[in-house]
């Protein structure tokens, strides 16, 4: 089991139902679903401002992983980049490699 995920429940099989094709593209999400993307993201960026780094690391893997398609899953993206190469610096690289592979 992901150690960064074991207190999550699994999302397997919690695909958007508005999804037609297998495309790369970012779809638009419904309205309602941009703004609470919009405010998960932006509490995910408060843990990490407050250095709960692992509570952000979760909250934006769950992002990416339940909505693949959205603008906010590529800025969490984005964010678990720029926290992997702080990683490196700091000479953690287990974690950034472990960190890396879950982005792919």
């Amino acid at each position: 089991m992901d150690p960064m995920n074991e207190h999550m429940p699994d999302r397997a099989g919690t695909a958007d139902s508005r999804e037609t094709s297998g495309a790369a593209t970012l779809r638009a999400p419904h309205t309602d679903d941009s703004r609470i993307l919009a405010r998960l993201l932006k509490m995910a960026d408060g843990y990490r401002a407050a250095g709960s780094l692992r509570q952000a690391e979760t909250m934006y893997l769950d992002l990416i992983r339940t909505h693949p398609d959205t603008p906010q899953a590529q800025q969490a993206r984005d964010r678990l980049l720029e926290a992997c190469e702080d990683y490196e610096r700091q000479g953690k690289l287990h974690h950034a490699r472990w960190l890396y592979e879950q982005l792919l």
